[in-house]
C-alpha cells in the first residue's frame, strides 16, 4: 500500500512507479494531477485499488488503465471531467470495467456548459442522460459530427473559453505533441532534436499577446515556468538536461486568475552510448597524486631550506664560540 494523497503531485508520468512491481492500493487521491501518461502504470502490474479522486482530471486514455488486469477499484470522483468525443472511448472502457464501488453517479461532466452536471455513467446503463450516450449520438472515431459541438466557443482562440468564472475552465489535455483539433487556431509542440544535455521544441502558438502563453515545465511533484512565449512560431532550446531522463513540457495560457495547458510533450534524453566521450576513470586518482606529489615537493624543499639555515646557524655559533675564547686568551 503506498499512500500519497493531499500532496501537490500535477501529473504521472513513465518512471514514477518505477519499482512498485508488487504494489496493489496506490492512494493519490486529493492532489493535482492534470495529466497522466498512457504507460503510467506499466510497471504496477498487481495493482488492484487506485484512488484518483479529486484532482484535475479532463481527458483519460483507457490504455493508461488496461495493462492492470488486477484493477478492480478505480476511484475518480470529483474530478473536472470534459465531455468531449476525446473522452468517448475512456467513457466505454469505464462502462465495462466492473469497478467494485460501483460509484458510477458520481462522476460527473464540468465542461462543457450544455453537459455541465451529466454523470459519465448511469447507475444503470441506459437509464436517464449520461455523456456515454449523448456523444454516441454525436462522434464519430472520436471527431464530432459535422453541426453538433461538444464545448463552447473560444472566442479569442485561445482555449481559455469565456473569462466568465461561472463557466468554467476548459480541462487539461494528456499528453500529446498535437493541438485539440476542436481550436480555431491551432497550439503544437513539435521535438525536433533531443541529445544527452539539450533538446529543442518548436512551439506554435495562434496569437501571442492575446492571452499570456507560457512554456512549463512538470516534474513529478512541482510546475516551473521556464519562459514566456512571444513569437507565433519558434524553435526552443533547452539546455542542461540530464542523459536518459525522462521530461514534460506544456504550453499553458493564462487569463486573470485561470490557467490552462492546451498541449504537452513528453521525451526522453538519449542515454550514454560507447561511442559518447566519458569521463575517465583514471582522471580522480590522477589529480589526485598531482596534488599528493606538489604537497611532497613542497615538504622537500621546507626541509632543505630548514637544513641549510639551521647548518648556517651552527657555523655562526662555532665562531661566536671561537672568538670568546681568543677573547679570555688575550686578557
Amino acid at each position: 500500500v503506498l499512500q500519497l494523497g493531499y500532496n501537490k503531485m500535477t501529473n504521472l508520468t513513465e518512471g514514477m512507479l518505477r519499482g512498485l512491481g508488487r504494489i496493489q492500493c496506490l492512494f493519490l487521491q486529493h492532489n493535482l494531477i492534470e495529466v497522466i501518461a498512457s504507460n503510467a502504470f506499466w510497471e504496477c502490474p498487481s495493482l488492484s485499488s487506485l484512488d484518483l479522486s479529486s484532482n484535475k482530471l479532463a481527458r483519460l486514455d483507457p490504455s493508461t488503465f488496461t495493462v492492470l488486469n488486477r484493477l478492480q477499484v478505480c476511484e475518480l470522483a470529483g474530478n473536472p471531467f470534459h465531455c468531449g468525443c476525446d473522452l468517448f472511448t475512456f467513457l466505454t472502457w469505464l462502462e465495462a470495467f466492473n469497478n467494485v464501488t460501483h460509484t458510477y453517479d458520481r462522476l460527473q461532466c464540468e465542461t462543457p456548459v450544455e453537459m455541465n452536471g451529466y454523470p459519465l455513467l448511469s447507475p444503470l446503463p441506459g437509464h436517464g442522460k449520461n455523456a456515454r450516450y449523448t456523444l454516441l449520438s454525436m462522434c464519430r472515431d472520436g471527431v464530432i459530427i459535422p453541426g453538433m459541438t461538444s464545448q463552447t466557443p473560444d472566442q479569442d482562440g485561445s482555449g481559455m473559453g469565456l473569462d466568465n468564472p461561472d463557466q468554467g475552465l476548459y480541462p487539461q489535455p494528456t499528453i500529446s505533441s498535437t493541438a485539440d483539433p476542436t481550436y480555431n487556431n491551432q497550439i503544437s509542440m513539435k521535438l525536433e532534436t533531443v541529445s544527452l544535455y539539450s533538446a529543442s521544441l518548436l512551439v506554435q502558438i495562434p496569437r501571442p499577446y492575446s492571452k499570456m502563453y507560457i512554456l512549463s515545465q512538470y516534474n513529478q511533484s512541482f510546475v516551473a515556468d521556464v519562459k514566456p512565449l512571444k513569437l507565433k512560431r519558434e524553435t526552443l532550446t533547452l539546455e542542461k538536461l540530464k542523459p536518459h531522463t525522462n521530461y514534460t513540457y506544456c504550453v499553458a495560457s493564462a487569463s486573470k486568475t485561470q490557467r490552462y495547458n492546451h498541449t504537452c510533450l513528453f521525451f526522453t534524453t538519449r542515454a550514454l552510448g560507447s561511442e559518447d566521450p566519458q569521463a575517465n576513470p583514471s582522471t580522480t586518482t590522477h589529480y589526485i597524486m598531482t596534488i599528493l606529489g606538489c604537497l611532497f615537493g613542497m615538504v622537500i624543499v621546507l626541509g632543505v631550506v630548514y637544513y641549510c639555515l639551521r647548518r648556517r646557524r651552527i657555523l655562526e655559533e662555532k665562531k661566536k664560540a671561537i672568538s670568546v675564547k681568543k677573547t679570555i686568551l688575550e686578557m
